[in-house]
């Protein structure tokens, strides 16, 4: 969804993201606010047999990654966002979503810490809309999924969408977060 946002909005000098990654003075004013190494993309690359994601940063006008590098032009990004060699980093996935555009995002823990700072930074930099920064919903926690009576998943985006649970009041901790497990690569 975000790449083929920004397939749109690259076009349009005047668009903040842009604006963001082309004129040298609002770029340096943007990225001097954040972390030096904050990932703009993400390639994949083959390590040991597997796919890795690793993080492309902006250095001046370049996007760098361990073996990779792309001079910075909208005709450049373009090609390489069409071609699905970069994929948009926390920083334009986020910057899209929650500062530009006011969408609230659900997430966990570190999204909710992560987005406070990106949002005090946004504040200081002033040059997103003031408004939509300043709505910006930030602390939206979810965990993962939680599972019904018969052990079926239930996840945030039902209960969102209207799905009516009741919260089973004699499941334990460990029961309610048994279905995190996996994913944190710890066995049962």
């Amino acid at each position: 969804m975000i790449r083929n946002y920004l397939l749109i909005v690259l076009k349009d000098t005047s668009h903040p993201i842009h604006c963001i990654l082309f004129n040298k003075k609002i770029r340096q004013k943007v990225f001097s606010n954040f972390p030096q190494e904050i990932p703009i993309f993400t390639i994949e690359v083959s390590h040991k047999n597997k796919i890795r994601h690793r993080s492309v940063v902006l250095k001046n006008c370049l996007l760098q990654s361990q073996n990779y590098h792309l001079e910075l032009s909208p005709e450049n990004l373009i090609q390489e966002l069409q071609k699905g060699v970069l994929c948009p980093g926390l920083f334009l996935v986020f910057t899209v979503l929650s500062f530009i555009n006011g969408l609230r995002c659900f997430g966990s823990f570190e999204q909710v810490e992560y987005l406070a700072d990106f949002k005090q930074r946004w504040l200081k930099i002033d040059f997103l809309d003031k408004e939509i920064v300043n709505r910006a919903n930030i602390s939206s926690l979810t965990s993962g999924c939680c599972l019904d009576e018969s052990g079926n998943a239930i996840y945030p985006i039902d209960l969102l969408l209207g799905f009516e649970w009741n919260f089973p009041e004699d499941i334990t901790l460990g029961e309610l977060m048994e279905p995190l497990l996996p994913r944190m690569g710890i066995t049962i």
